[in-house]
């Protein structure tokens, strides 16, 4: 199982201590975005992270991350799609990954001790050692640029809702993006609810980022809970449904004369 191990290093180098704050931003950071890591990679099953080296005295923590109901696959994928996201960071090349604009910012604020009293960060992998140092500021996410607005429709799960100030909830289609922002108004509250992990389709009005063909935010103006998977009707119980389609045609003819229009 593959481990990933952090060292803190104080600015003033030797036994000096790393200031706590420092540390404890940098964990919060971490546990952030691997969770976004979770979200990238689509994981099978839940990944908990333990400790599993903790040294005293010293800003150095050991964590594995775990996920019993696959076997621990699902911790591989994030722990392995980490390592590589790192070694980008280090090169300060994380703005050219495939990953989402989420998932970089992320990764760029692992960095934030080093603004701060941290020398470097060190992080050891399963195949590498990388680290990051006090130097030229790693360079920041361009701002994104709306090319498009349209109204449309879109299907997901329904989660992670928050009603404070602007109301907003996530969709995760089980395709495309790894998740949309979506906003809605105090009448759609109640729908909502119900659609709480749920399949729904969203309608409204969707805005579009450059290069990329998923909407990253949708204006909510109507949503429809779908029906479960197992209440929709299989394949073989619509034979026989409309037995005179076709007419006094056969099956080809008819399917034939589809094809010509």
């Amino acid at each position: 199982m593959s481990n990933l191990r952090f060292t803190l290093k104080s600015a003033e180098g030797g036994d000096e201590a790393v200031n706590a704050a420092d540390f404890a931003s940098f964990l919060s950071s971490l546990l952030a975005c691997l969770s976004a890591l979770e979200d990238e990679t689509r994981v099978q099953a839940p990944v908990e992270y333990k400790v599993v080296g903790l040294e005293v005295g010293s800003a150095v923590i050991e964590i594995r991350p775990v996920s019993s109901g696959d076997l621990d696959r699902s911790a591989e994928r994030v722990a392995r799609t980490f390592e590589e996201g790192f070694a980008a960071l280090e090169n300060d090349e994380i703005r050219s990954t495939p990953f989402s604009r989420r998932t970089k910012a992320r990764f760029l604020q692992l960095a934030k001790p080093l603004r701060r009293s941290t020398r470097a960060i060190e992080f050891r992998g399963t195949s590498q050692t990388v680290t990051l140092s006090r130097r030229e500021p790693l360079r920041d996410l361009p701002r994104p640029k709306t090319i498009a607005l349209s109204r449309g429709s879109m299907k997901g799960d329904v989660d992670a809702m928050n009603v404070h100030s602007k109301p907003v909830f996530y969709l995760y289609p089980r395709s495309g993006p790894t998740r949309v922002r979506c906003t809605f108004g105090p009448e759609l509250l109640d729908q909502l609810r119900e659609a709480i992990k749920r399949s729904t389709t969203v309608f409204g009005l969707m805005e579009y980022e450059a290069e990329n063909a998923f909407p990253v935010r949708v204006l909510v103006e109507r949503v429809e809970v779908n029906p479960p998977d197992d209440q929709l009707p299989a394949l073989i119980s619509l034979w026989g449904a409309a037995p005179h389609l076709t007419g006094s045609q056969s099956t080809r003819e008819y399917l034939d004369g589809l094809r010509d229009e």
